[in-house]
C-alpha cells in the first residue's frame, strides 16, 4: 500500500480494511492482536483500518474468502501429504478467476523480507496472467520467468 500511495496526497490514498466473520467470542482477542501488530510494524499499519466484523449472512464476500482458503489449504496439503488424490473442481474453477498465489515457507517469507520495494523474488504457485491487474505499475515485474 505504501508504494501505491506514494507521491498521492491523503484524500486520494487507498487503505486496506480487514473484514471479519462476526464471533463474539474471538473479537476481543483479535483486536488486542491486531493492535499489537500495529505497533510493531507501523510501516505497513499507516495504510491499515481497524478491523470490522460482519455476519457471513450479509456480508457474502466473507463465505467466498472462507471457501477459497479451504480449497487452497487442501490443495497445498493434497499436494504435499496426498498427491495421488485429484485437484477438487470447485479449487480448479477458483484457479480459473485467481491471478497469483503464493506458497509461502521460512525460505519464501525471508525472501520477501529481503526484497527490495515492490517485488517478490519466488514464483507464484498458481498464475494467471488473463488476470492481470492491469493498473499496477509493477505488474509485469512477478511473472514467473520463462526458464522456470
Amino acid at each position: 500500500m505504501d508504494y501505491q500511495n506514494e507521491g498521492r496526497p491523503r484524500s486520494e490514498s487507498g487503505c486496506v480494511s480487514p473484514v471479519y466473520d462476526q464471533q463474539k467470542e474471538y473479537q476481543g482477542s483479535a483486536n488486542q492482536i491486531f493492535e499489537e501488530f500495529r505497533e510493531k510494524n507501523p510501516l505497513c499499519s499507516k495504510w491499515l483500518l481497524p478491523p470490522r466484523y460482519e455476519d457471513d449472512q450479509d456480508y457474502i464476500v466473507l463465505q467466498v474468502a472462507d471457501n477459497l482458503v479451504y480449497e487452497m489449504r487442501r490443495l497445498v496439503v493434497g499436494e504435499e501429504f496426498n498427491p495421488h488424490i485429484p485437484e477438487r473442481k470447485a479449487m480448479t474453477r477458483l484457479k480459473e478467476r485467481l491471478w497469483k498465489v503464493y506458497k509461502l515457507n521460512y525460505e519464501g517469507l525471508k525472501k520477501i523480507m529481503d526484497r527490495p520495494a515492490n517485488e517478490i523474488p519466488i514464483k507464484p504457485e498458481i498464475y494467471n496472467p488473463r488476470k492481470q491487474n492491469k493498473r499496477s505499475p509493477a505488474s509485469h515485474q512477478n511473472q514467473p520467468s520463462e526458464k522456470g
